[in-house]
């Protein structure tokens, strides 16, 4: 998934008051360099449904997911749960847990009836900001 590279210096869009850095650039952005997507640990998931829309995923967002990054407390995780992901936020105190960001999912509370396999740590939310590829 590289974006054209060239090296061509990248202005920076200031999103509120008007700042002399912009009279400067940052190099060119690749998004494999951005995202760490050229780790063998790293790799992508499409959201589906609404249970994270509190923490801003979005039906249709892709995630960005390492594998190899060891889940703390309050990060967002894909679990497997029975024969599927599921991605939640995982709470580690006061009892393991995962939570949605939607208030119509409860908490799925870990123990031995509910193993916790955490499959990756989400590290990106790639959102777009209006139809597929951009395109309203």
């Amino acid at each position: 998934m590289p974006l054209a590279k060239d090296n061509t210096p990248l202005p920076l869009a200031c999103c509120g008051f008007g700042s002399p850095a912009l009279d400067f650039a940052e190099p060119p952005l690749s998004l494999d360099d951005v995202t760490c997507l050229r780790q063998p640990s790293t790799f992508l998931m499409r959201a589906v449904g609404d249970s994270m829309t509190g923490l801003g995923i979005y039906p249709g967002d892709v995630l960005v997911i390492d594998k190899a990054r060891t889940p703390g407390d309050g990060d967002i995780v894909v679990a497997v749960v029975g024969e599927g992901f599921l991605v939640k936020q995982l709470r580690l105190v006061p009892t393991p847990s995962l939570h949605s960001a939607n208030a119509a999912y409860p908490p799925l509370v870990i123990g031995e009836d509910n193993p916790l396999e955490v499959w990756g740590v989400c590290t990106w939310n790639l959102h777009a900001l209006l139809g597929k590829c951009g395109v309203s």
